[in-house]
């Protein structure tokens, strides 16, 4: 069942998970990563809280970095947060500074 999921997600151009336990996600993400290890994967969680746990348990799984330097020299995945702009559209603020950053990180990553 596992390897039947994966030699599909190998193939697939996109594909959503539903009905997984939130704690067995890092789990899931880490066999998709090998997987799919030539292709950049989005994993979406519902706020900063759960994006945290999802990042840690990541980065025991992956032998993942936070540093993209470091993650090419050890051939690991490096994780980026895209996190969310804290700002509602209709506000006459902009988003901090450092949000903005991180996005433009994260998307500048996945331009390669």
């Amino acid at each position: 069942m596992v390897r039947d999921f994966l030699c599909e997600a190998s193939s697939a151009r996109e594909m959503a998970l539903y009905g997984q336990a939130s704690a067995g996600w890092p789990v899931v993400v880490a066999l998709l990563q090998q997987a799919c290890h030539d292709r950049p994967l989005l994993v979406v969680t519902a706020d900063l809280k759960q994006h945290e746990w999802v990042h840690q348990d990541l980065n025991t799984w992956l032998g993942a970095s936070d540093d993209p330097a470091s993650a090419r020299k050890a051939k690991a995945m490096a994780l980026w947060p895209f996190p969310a702009w804290e700002v509602l559209p209709h506000e006459a603020q902009l988003p901090h500074v450092d949000v903005v950053s991180e996005r433009l990180e994260c998307l500048a990553a996945l331009l390669g």
